[in-house]
């Protein structure tokens, strides 16, 4: 076959598709166990490693780019959990 009797086809999809590549948010949810339960990641709570807190939270657990922010020193964030997600993270979950 010469490349001038080539021929290419593109298969075009049309749904739309979304990769959410960050993702964050608060929740009065304030045993671990039960946001570990909450989120179904019951099985891999173990893997998750205690790390240096960030900002207001003073103690984090982080696996696989899933970071639990908890015990709060601002009166304002005090009672909530801090879950963030990375796009690692996103995967992760």
């Amino acid at each position: 076959m010469k490349s001038s009797e080539r021929k290419f086809e593109v298969d075009i999809d049309t749904e739309n598709k979304f990769l959410v590549d960050w993702f964050s948010f608060t929740t009065k949810i304030y045993d671990i166990r039960h946001l570990f339960n909450f989120l179904g990641l019951d099985e891999i709570a173990g893997a998750f490693e205690p790390i240096f807190g960030v900002g207001f939270y003073k103690k984090r657990l982080y696996f696989g780019g899933i970071n639990i922010h908890y015990a709060s020193s601002n009166p304002s964030n005090v009672g909530t959990i801090w879950v963030e997600m990375s796009g690692q993270g996103c995967r992760t979950f």
